[in-house]
């Protein structure tokens, strides 16, 4: 071929021309697959909604008049999809339908926008929590107030004229710790001269004038039975490390603190025989 002369195919058509309508071919080939596709696709879901609501007819009949399409269809489905469908038709009932202001309050969720709508059920339970405070009695309120305010700054009976010696030990007993219960009963049960010497220091500071007393207890298991002891006596001690490196205790008491009728060991004794 002369060399300056465009190249022609065998039909006459330039090379240029021939591939430009190639590309048009081509083109239009993947136009109609696409199209192809998308109408198998829409056919496809359109006959997967029809057989959702017509595949109960060849075991359960048509769908008579009245009936629910989704309820006379779901009978026949796998048990997975149709508690999954159970449960999303439960949660749509029990929204209910949406408001506009439900909407704004989707759209537009707090603090950007409108406030959020309770839910019915957050609703429900609201009013339930709410229901104890709308029927109140107020001299009844004021009662059971006071009530509590005498027996929260009242002193504690502790003589043999108010209550039973074993409900008192009974008492004084629910305020000592798990830890130290165990280390009393076991010194108790062991006879250990270490409890009854520390609790002979605690009924010395509550018949004396003082109002606080310091101890040295080296001993990790005697510092245990002396938390112990104090909250069985309601007194209020801390233990605090001296300039030669012993550990002190300090014991204080209150105004209002003083001998019970019935004391620690004399308690624990009593439990064990029983």
């Amino acid at each position: 071929m002369p060399s300056g002369k465009p190249m022609t195919m065998p039909d006459g058509r330039s090379l240029a021309q021939w591939l430009h309508e190639s590309e048009d071919k081509v083109r239009l080939a993947k136009e109609q697959r696409n199209s192809a596709r998308q109408q198998r696709r829409k056919g496809r879901r359109e006959n997967k909604e029809k057989g959702w609501f017509a595949s109960g007819d060849s075991l359960f009949g048509p769908v008579e008049d009245g009936d629910d399409p989704e309820m006379h269809a779901i009978r026949c489905v796998g048990a997975k999809r149709r508690n999954r469908w159970l449960n999303e038709r439960l949660l749509r009932d029990l929204a209910g339908p949406m408001d506009a202001e439900a909407m704004r309050s989707q759209f537009a969720p707090p603090p950007f926008g409108f406030e959020a709508q309770p839910t019915a059920i957050a609703s429900a339970r609201a009013a339930g929590y709410s229901e104890v405070l709308l029927d109140i009695d107020m001299d009844e309120s004021d009662a059971l107030l006071a009530g509590l305010l005498r027996t929260a700054r009242g002193p504690m009976p502790m003589d043999r004229g108010h209550m039973d010696l074993q409900k008192l030990g009974v008492l004084l007993w629910s305020g000592v710790t798990t830890r130290a219960r165990k280390a009393l009963r076991r010194a108790v049960h062991a006879a250990s001269p270490s409890v009854i010497y520390l609790e002979q220091q605690l009924l010395s500071l509550l018949v004396s004038d003082d109002f606080e007393f310091v101890l040295k207890v080296p001993s990790s298991f005697q510092r245990l039975l002396m938390h112990g002891l104090c909250d069985f006596y309601r007194l209020h001690c801390f233990t605090t490390t001296d300039i030669n490196d012993d550990r002190v205790m300090t014991i204080r008491r209150n105004a209002s603190s003083v001998v019970p009728a019935i004391t620690c060991t004399e308690f624990l004794k009593v439990c064990c025989n029983e």
